[in-house]
């Protein structure tokens, strides 16, 4: 079955694609502000507007699929770093503490227009992070353009995570189990 992902996220892709589906990646035009609401709702409705713009895009067959992740430090929800500065100033937050990741994930038929939603969340703890291992994370890429500063090594291995309890690919963006059940439902009704 094809998947038109709403997203630009190698990760996601990746994913995607190593759990058998057929991708094609089409750029969403939809801005990610700070929510005004809960996490787990934010996600959901940021996904679903996500998948709703790419869907106006997209003529016959297969399904659109998108999703949205924040992280949440000491109550706040944290998206993307504007620049370096503030990604250095949310890593710098989240040393040494416990966030929850949280990841919405909406799918539409496209031809029956029909929406499946759902969302999944991850506790992550952090090691403290000195000043280099900061400068590090940015180095390598792993801070602008991630929810809370932050792209976690998808195979696990991070030694700036001191422990996850959940799904790791929830935490990289993309729970599959919520994506097989979706994609599942949407076949059901055909």
């Amino acid at each position: 079955m094809r998947l038109y992902l709403a997203s630009k996220s190698e990760s996601r892709r990746r994913l995607l694609e190593e759990a058998g589906y057929e991708v094609v990646v089409v750029g969403h035009s939809v801005d990610e502000p700070l929510p005004n609401m809960p996490a787990s709702c934010y996600v959901v409705e940021t996904a679903k507007l996500k998948a709703l713009s790419v869907l106006k895009k997209i003529k016959g067959d297969g399904i659109v699929l998108a999703a949205d992740t924040v992280v949440e430090c000491e109550g706040e929800i944290i998206g993307k770093p504007m620049n370096i500065d503030d990604a250095k100033a949310i890593l710098r937050r989240e040393s040494g503490k416990t966030q929850r990741v949280s990841t919405g994930v909406c799918v539409i038929d496209i031809k029956t227009k029909h929406i499946e939603t759902d969302y999944d969340y991850a506790i992550v703890k952090m090691k403290s992070l000195s000043d280099s291992d900061i400068k590090r994370i940015i180095k390598e890429g792993r801070a602008l353009g991630k929810a809370g500063a932050y792209a976690i090594r998808e195979d696990g291995k991070d030694e700036f995570i001191e422990s996850i309890e959940g799904r790791i690919d929830t935490v990289i963006g993309l729970p599959l189990h919520l994506v097989e059940d979706l994609v599942s439902r949407i076949r059901s009704l055909k």
